[in-house]
């Protein structure tokens, strides 16, 4: 989760809690409330609409966006992350 570091503007913590791998703040955890639950999806890994939608509940429910990051190699051996952002009513794909 490179991509989401100090620099990128986010902090990261757990997101257990919130049934997601990470949560991201836009900030200071301690003054700022994460924005986004983040659960990291293998690109091999199956996701159905049921998941999806549980998903994207949990984390309205919790009054956050959900952020699906998917890690990719490419064939020079270089990471890039591919995020999906999810609401119950709207998906948005984002590289």
């Amino acid at each position: 989760m490179r991509h989401l570091t100090p620099s990128s503007r986010f902090l990261i913590t757990t997101g257990v809690k919130f049934g997601a791998h990470y949560l991201a703040y836009p900030g200071d955890p301690h003054m700022y409330h994460a924005q986004f639950t983040v659960r990291v999806v293998a690109p091999e890994d199956a996701l159905t609409p049921a998941d999806l939608a549980a998903a994207s509940r949990a984390a309205a429910g919790a009054r956050k966006l959900l952020l699906m990051a998917t890690p990719r190699e490419d064939a020079a051996g270089e990471w890039s992350v591919d995020y999906v952002s999810a609401t119950p009513t709207a998906l948005s794909l984002t590289k």
